[in-house]
């Protein structure tokens, strides 16, 4: 049987090689999920459940005003407690909470915190199957792409969903929720006495909001992560797998050096594009524009947009104009644009989502100016 005392002669080296081994094994972490999601669904419901990994998850969902707890083990879900927020509810709620710390104990527990789905935006998109080793990176620049939000002000989350052309795109999910909704349910979850393990969607499991901050805090492992990580490498070697024992040496990197030039390029192409990209965004405001004048436009917004609306974003290139803001009722703006007759082809960019700290719905609206 492996001695951990064996191993201890190793540590200093794992330690050092513990960041670079992390960045290394995040690609193969991410096709096992996908992989193993999909061998899962193969599985019998009946059967899944005795392969199900033990342990009690306790998942805990802020909406509504209201924090509701319920158990999950492996796919059966029990309701255990809800918890009023509001101030006329608090003798209620201090009695549920203590029913529900009776119930389970939450230091025991893996407490999982869940953002309800409708409060998600979720996207697809494929990229060159170079870019799996940075892909985070990768996404972080092409969020403004793909999604109405800057980086700053969402946490985001991925999981590979497939490979495509012969493997040379991959497909990646991405899942994105507002910092604002986030933090709030973060907060009411360590006030409730219940700080979680993770941050996902409600009823799913693959995505973790958080993975980037626990990604951060692991850059320095313990003296139990340095054991964990010795056993796992002597495990490695017993199972014969020389791929992993090859890239954790400098030999081995520089034999690749040439293999990996033509993928460095490709990324570096990608990256290009996107720094373009970006500082062409930059530079619209400063762009003289054509047809009706930037006065014009602001004018017949001020004079058409309904009370309780309000822009925090607006971007005129050419003819296209760009609206990002906030209204009591969004779903109506289409209709108030199009009867000017300085716009047309109106239409929403993105869904509007609502944003419960102003109790008002987010909005991205495009439309065409001077185009009737």
């Amino acid at each position: 049987m492996l001695r951990l005392e064996a191993l201890r002669p190793f540590a200093p080296t794992l330690v050092d090689s513990w960041p670079k081994l992390q960045r290394m094994l995040r690609p193969a972490q991410d096709f096992l999920a996908w992989w193993t999601s999909e061998l899962r669904a193969c599985v019998p419901p009946r059967l899944r459940g005795v392969l199900s990994r033990p342990g009690q998850v306790v998942e805990l969902v802020v909406a509504d005003g209201a924090a509701r707890f319920s158990r999950r083990r492996g796919a059966q879900s029990e309701d255990l407690a809800r918890i009023g927020l509001a101030r006329n509810e608090e003798v209620q709620a201090r009695r549920a909470l203590a029913q529900l710390r009776a119930q389970i104990q939450p230091k025991r527990a893996h407490i999982h915190l869940g953002i309800a789905p409708g409060q998600v935006l979720r996207r697809t998109i494929d990229l060159p199957v170079s870019v799996v080793e940075n892909l985070r990176e990768v996404l972080e620049l092409e969020l403004d792409r793909h999604t109405p939000f800057r980086p700053a002000e969402v946490y985001f989350d991925h999981r590979v969903a497939g490979f495509d052309d012969g493997g040379k795109r991959v497909l990646v999910e991405i899942a994105v929720v507002p910092r604002r909704l986030a933090d709030r349910a973060l907060s009411i979850a360590r006030a409730l006495g219940f700080p979680p393990e993770r941050v996902g969607i409600a009823g799913e499991d693959g995505i973790d909001f958080l993975r980037a901050e626990g990604e951060a805090e692991a850059e320095g492992p313990s003296e139990g992560a340095v054991a964990r990580l010795g056993v796992a490498a002597g495990l490695a070697l017993l199972l014969l797998l020389p791929w992993m024992a090859l890239k954790l040496t400098e030999q081995r990197e520089e034999a690749r050096a040439a293999e990996l030039r033509q993928e460095a390029a490709e990324t570096d192409a990608l990256r290009k594009e996107i720094d373009t990209l970006i500082g062409r965004n930059r530079s619209l405001p400063l762009r003289k524009q054509n047809g009706p004048t930037l006065m014009a436009v602001l004018e017949e917004l001020a004079s058409i947009l309904p009370d309780g609306t309000w822009v925090a974003e607006l971007r005129l290139e050419g003819p296209k104009l760009s609206l990002v803001g906030y209204s009591q009722s969004a779903s109506g703006l289409i209709a108030v644009i199009e009867q000017s007759d300085l716009f047309s082809a109106s239409e929403f960019a993105s869904p509007v989502m609502p944003d419960a700290t102003l109790d008002a719905e987010r909005f991205h609206l495009i439309a065409t100016v001077g185009g009737k």
